[in-house]
């Protein structure tokens, strides 16, 4: 004769695992209803007792809904937000690869090249040829307020604001030595805190 799901129910709640999850049985009592809550894995994190006026929704304004739903948009829009980062290599966006011109050649992809993307291309640092004939007072003034401060390009940002005096004052010291030819002028100068 087939077992009924009554039976088979039965059959699973005489488990060691049912018994080790709902240690104590139902009943009728208000005791032994309070039991099965604190003796059970998962419901033993609610209280045992909660009036019905306390679930209405001026009482509660179902925090706990609105919790559960900001998490999951949180993951939705998370998930994807990380797969797009991935997708980047180093911060340079995968559209911005795709609007290089067919003539350019491929590079690998963890090489990050502004330099290609900018209207007015900059001169390296290592072309003394170029930077010798500007003066350090001019350099100073390029770097603390940008491009446009000797009528060059608009896209050098001014830098003023985040480095201090010696900290330009170093910085030139460093485009000087490492120029090919070097520059005529003093030595190294060093950042002072």
């Amino acid at each position: 004769m087939a077992k009924t799901i009554d039976q088979y129910f039965d059959d699973l709640r005489g488990t060691r695992v049912w018994r080790s999850i709902f240690r104590s049985g139902t009943g009728s009592s208000t005791l032994k209803r309070a039991l099965a809550i604190q003796q059970n894995v998962f419901l033993h994190l609610f209280s045992t007792k909660v009036r019905t006026r306390m679930l209405s929704l001026s009482a509660t304004w179902y925090l706990g809904t609105l919790t559960l739903g900001t998490f999951v948009i949180l993951v939705a829009t998370g998930i994807p937000l990380m797969r797009r980062k991935a997708d980047h290599a180093d911060g340079q966006l995968a559209a911005t690869t795709r609007r290089r011109p067919a003539s350019t050649p491929s590079r690998p992809s963890n090489v990050s090249r502004t330099y290609d993307n900018l209207e007015v291309k900059p001169h390296p640092f290592t072309e003394g040829d170029t930077l010798n004939k500007i003066s350090d007072a001019d350099l100073t003034a390029i770097i603390s307020h940008g491009g446009p401060a000797l009528n060059k390009s608009a896209l050098m940002p001014a830098w003023g604001n985040t480095l201090s005096k010696s900290d330009i004052e170093a910085l030139i010291s460093y485009i000087r030595a490492v120029s090919d030819p070097p520059s005529r002028e003093a030595g190294p100068v060093y950042a002072k805190n």
